[in-house]
């Protein structure tokens, strides 16, 4: 005699439907988690612009010895037009206190 449960044969049909929409969530879950951290994303081309082109071509020129260009004549010939720029004062000495108290 069952007195306390009924079991219904629809019971055992919905509790197998129930753990297999679980076990699809999770494995949708597991799949996204696994695209967006751990997959390498495509490459794509990029066509560069006219401009950019000849920026290519300037990387691939070998520059000669520095010491030959600074004892040169003509870097020698050249004449400072400004005075050198200093970074003058940075900051405040102390950051932490209130602005009204520093002078």
């Amino acid at each position: 005699m069952n007195h306390g449960v009924k079991k219904n044969k629809e019971s055992g049909l919905v509790g197998l439907f129930t753990v297999i929409v679980v076990f699809v969530i999770i494995a949708v879950i597991g799949i996204f988690s696994y695209l967006l951290f751990f997959s390498i994303p495509p490459r794509t081309e990029t066509v560069l612009p006219k401009s950019l082109e000849s920026a290519n071509e300037i990387s691939k020129i070998q520059f000669v010895d520095l010491t030959k260009v600074v004892n040169s004549e003509a870097f020698k010939s050249l004449k400072p037009y400004g005075p050198l720029l200093g970074v003058g004062t940075v900051g405040r000495s102390n950051p932490f206190i209130d602005y009204k108290i520093e002078k």
